[in-house]
């Protein structure tokens, strides 16, 4: 396989991390997953706009525009003979200088490839609450940094568990966030979502769905008696939506009907 580094394509297996990387030494880094192909949703803006915010926070010379991302793309999709859904994987590290206080602002990047069968629609048999895990509300709390230990943690856990996903909760004992995905629920024809403020990752799915929704969705507050009480609950990420069957104890309704108007 082949991957680009700094808009130069060379064999993956020829990339080699140094060993002041600042993202293996201090996390000092952000990424993007993004999935594209036949019948996807195009959120290339999304995960560009996330980036550029996050990175102009840590006072870190975006590398790359939407336009150029988008290029790159199609380029590596073509140099790997990818021709169905494609799934990448962009990092963006400081380059090297410093202890916690960097001296530098410029950047490197890699971009890689993979094929994926991942489909958009798809749904999971049961869903619970990590007993381990916890995310605070900071600053980049929107951001997908190179540091995500409370995801590998509730991951370890899930391995461990009877679920298919666990939901993270935050400091306070809100509802944040699942694993790799963000939390929806529907009550009443009504679509709600963590709040920005419960410390989850703002995932490009769930700003094209709060924009696309508009009065129909809310930010709020969310706690286990919502959850409880939900007509539906789904899951969202970049590469689709997964309806959750079972939470509880209770069955869900599959809410395809009340979706689908917004990927049409």
């Amino acid at each position: 396989m082949k991957a680009i580094y700094n808009s130069r394509i060379l064999p993956l297996e020829d990339f080699n991390l140094e060993i002041h990387n600042r993202a293996f030494c201090y996390g000092d880094g952000l990424f993007e997953t993004i999935v594209t192909g036949p019948n996807r949703i195009n959120l290339t803006h999304y995960h560009t706009e996330r980036l550029t915010k996050a990175c102009a926070l840590l006072h870190i010379e975006i590398p790359i525009d939407a336009q150029m991302l988008g290029k790159m793309m199609k380029e590596l999709r073509k140099a790997n003979q990818i021709t169905g859904n494609c799934r990448f994987r962009l990092q963006v590290w400081r380059d090297s200088g410093g202890l916690y206080e960097p001296l530098k602002t410029s950047a490197s990047y890699l971009l890689t490839s993979d094929a994926t069968t991942y489909p958009f629609y798809g749904s999971i048999d049961s869903l619970g609450v990590s007993e381990n895990a916890r995310v605070t509300y900071h600053q980049l709390s929107f951001a997908k940094t190179m540091s995500a230990i409370p995801y590998v943690v509730a991951g370890l856990e899930r391995k461990q568990s009877a679920f298919d996903d666990l939901i993270i909760i935050n400091e306070k004992g809100d509802l944040a966030e699942a694993i790799v995905s963000n939390l929806f629920y529907m009550k009443d024809s009504k679509f709600y979502t963590p709040h920005s403020t419960s410390g989850c990752i703002e995932g490009t799915m769930r700003a094209y769905l709060l924009e696309k929704m508009k009065d129909q969705a809310e930010q709020v507050s969310l706690s286990m008696d919502d959850l409880k009480n939900a007509d539906a609950i789904f899951l969202t990420n970049a590469a689709g939506i997964r309806w959750v069957k079972e939470f509880h104890g209770k069955g869900h309704q599959y809410p395809a009907e009340h979706l689908q108007p917004y990927f049409t």
